[in-house]
């Protein structure tokens, strides 16, 4: 067969695929393009909430107050998780993210309400429990796409399925800005709710496992159940662990003291409660508009390049 006419034979998504980077493969792009919709609606809401939570936090109590809900998040964190760890273990994936979505659908609808009260605890309320919310999401949504696809697949795909990610973050901050100023702040939360809603509906026609095995060769596949043991106990053990643990550590520290001096210089440069939500929307676009645009020209040939070392040093040293 001729190059022309194998070139013609290839589908029209897979050309613009390949193009793409994207190594997208038959039988594989509705389940691909729907998780890359699920990621979409995901980080579209969390950017778009969180310029709410930033703006009415400022507005209430000020950016040197932000340290005293930095804790609150970290204290609530552990036990909501753990007991949102007990409920989902006898429970199907996907009927516990459904219901997750549900549950943070109606409780933006909620801080719709009380976020009119005036207060200062609202402010800090939904600064805490959206904060939880989106930890959740995320690890649901990703535990659910390690399920769906095999470690081959997931090398191929994920990096597209983060893309839906960076787009969602723009138009997140774009809905904030745009439903703030054609209407106020609190609506971003009711624009927020469909996005939940939508998402409970798009998880629901996920598969519930990846195919291409056999049930029984799936089931002779599982290893033996070891005991649960102490996360410290297994980073105490590990050099590698021990490593990572500090370099998140040393990375929140950062991120967080960096953040605390950004939303201070927010808060003296903006005046209004919607010229705020209006100012982090259009930051966040920005800067998921840049991430895009730098994935897209620069980390493949990064990676080719200098190598992956030479990419993991990127963002430390674009911070320093």
């Amino acid at each position: 067969m001729a190059p022309e006419a194998s070139a013609l034979s290839v589908p029209g998504w897979r050309r613009i695929a390949t193009r793409l980077q994207v190594d997208m493969r038959p039988g594989e792009r509705r389940l691909a393009c729907l998780l890359f919709a699920c990621f979409f609606l995901i980080v579209c809401f969390q950017y778009a909430t969180k310029s709410v939570r930033q703006s009415s936090f400022l507005d209430d109590l000020g950016a040197a107050n932000l340290p005293w809900v930095y804790l609150a998040v970290a204290v609530c964190s552990y036990p909501l998780l753990r007991l949102y760890t007990r409920f989902s273990e006898s429970t199907a994936r996907h009927k516990v993210i459904s219901a997750t979505c549900l549950v943070v659908a109606a409780s933006t609808l909620f801080f719709w309400w009380i976020l009119g009260i005036d207060s200062i605890w609202p402010a800090a309320a939904f600064y805490v429990w959206i904060s939880i919310t989106y930890a959740v999401t995320y690890s649901q949504f990703w535990s659910l796409s390690a399920q769906v696809f095999d470690a081959r697949q997931a090398k191929r795909l994920f990096g597209f399925v983060t893309a839906g990610g960076l787009l969602g973050g723009i138009v997140g901050g774009q809905v904030a800005r745009l439903v703030s100023a054609a209407a106020d702040t609190r609506a971003t939360l009711l624009a927020a709710t469909g996005l939940m809603v939508l998402l409970a509906l798009a998880i629901r026609t996920v598969p519930s496992r990846r195919k291409g095995r056999p049930a029984e060769n799936r089931q002779r596949a599982k290893p033996k159940q070891e005991p649960a043991r102490g996360a410290l106990a297994i980073i105490r053990e590990s050099r590698q662990l021990q490593l990572i643990s500090g370099l998140m550590v040393v990375t929140i520290l950062v991120a967080q003291t960096v953040d605390l001096q950004f939303n201070w210089a927010v808060e003296n440069s903006t005046v209004t409660l919607d010229q705020r939500t209006a100012f982090f929307g259009n930051f966040y676009s920005v800067m998921n508009l840049a991430a895009v645009v730098f994935q897209l020209v620069f980390t493949a040939r990064i990676h080719r390049v200098l190598g992956v070392g030479a990419a993991l040093r990127v963002l430390p040293t674009t911070m320093g």
